[in-house]
């Protein structure tokens, strides 16, 4: 019995562990030991103190600029947590990073608030998307992935969802 019960808890614990979601530090500047990961839709902080801007990042394969909006993956805004993403923004004190995507519907809500991209910050440069969703950006990465899952987190759910179903197995007999 303790043998079925020592499976079924591995089972149970893989299982458990394939499904939770990895993630990503978004650490760093002055001090931080990590390089900072970006991630879309959540206020990231903990970087240190930046100067304030945007990031435009196209589509991967695109021809894209600043003044060309529909061609934009994402966009990515250093400001200070006094400010808001909207304010264009130069000055040295940001202390917080917005990863603003087409993929959750935000980057249509930044181009609205900025007059379709009309009033970004002074400060700003445009890059180009890096396929796999983790672009770079000097010692910064932007995880930004697309709608697609990647094979690798395909394979985790199976091995997942085969963990609880080997568990079921064992702890609830047929």
């Amino acid at each position: 019995m303790k043998k079925y019960f020592r499976k079924s808890a591995m089972y149970i614990l893989l299982g458990a562990l394939s499904l939770t979601p990895s993630a990503a530090w978004a650490q760093a500047g002055s001090g931080a030991t990590i390089d900072p990961t970006f991630n879309e839709g959540v206020v990231n902080t903990g970087f240190g103190t930046v100067t304030a801007g945007d990031v435009i990042i196209c589509e991967s394969g695109t021809v894209c600029n600043d003044t060309t909006p529909s061609t934009w993956s994402d966009v990515l805004v250093f400001y200070s947590s006094g400010k808001s993403p909207f304010t264009p923004d130069a000055s040295g004190d940001a202390n917080v990073a917005f990863v603003f995507s087409d993929s959750n519907g935000s980057l249509a809500t930044f181009l609205a608030n900025t007059g379709n991209g009309t009033s970004l910050s002074s400060n700003h440069v445009t890059i180009t998307e890096n396929p796999t969703g983790l672009t770079a950006y000097g010692a910064y990465s932007i995880n930004s992935p697309e709608t697609v899952p990647e094979p690798g987190s395909l394979m985790l759910l199976g091995v997942g969802l085969l963990g609880l179903v080997g568990a079921r197995r064992k702890v609830l007999p047929v």
